[in-house]
């Protein structure tokens, strides 16, 4: 014998399962997010490194500081997101003297992707003890919920 179901009784239960998706934090669609930037990290030496670096704004104010310590062929790539306008980054290896880069500024809309664009930073890729700074497109949200 089929199940008969009222119109109050499948209202009240898609209503129910409605609020049950909502509960999640990662499943409300109310919840605002923002664009972010990102910073990825990567040691392609053979060696462990300790690496900082520092994102700066035009007029010098710090939007993001950061200290790993990587073993070699290892990567730091879910860093936290930063919001802002980054004009240079700065990075030290090892405590040894800062390097200054400037910012780069990929047109991520032109290349159909919704990204407030960050950077690759790569310690020993190409050439030993040299430092990369590569832009990236990887589309990143900060929440206000942080």
């Amino acid at each position: 014998m089929p199940a008969q179901w009222s119109r109050r009784r499948l209202l009240s239960v898609a209503g129910l399962s409605s609020l049950s998706a909502l509960a999640g934090c990662s499943l409300n669609p109310f919840r605002s997010r923002q664009l972010a930037h990102e910073v990825e990290v990567f040691n392609y030496s053979d060696r462990t490194h300790n690496i900082h670096y520092q994102v700066e704004t035009a007029d010098g104010s710090i939007l993001v500081d950061h200290r790993y310590r990587l073993e070699s062929n290892t990567a730091r790539e879910s860093t936290e997101p930063f919001v802002g306008t980054p004009a240079r980054i700065v990075v030290t290896i090892d405590g040894e003297k800062p390097e200054t880069f400037e910012w780069p500024q990929p047109n991520c809309d032109a290349q159909g992707v919704r990204s407030a664009g960050g950077v690759q930073l790569a310690y020993g890729f190409e050439e030993a003890d040299t430092i990369g700074i590569s832009p990236t497109c990887e589309t990143v949200y900060l929440s206000d919920d942080r």
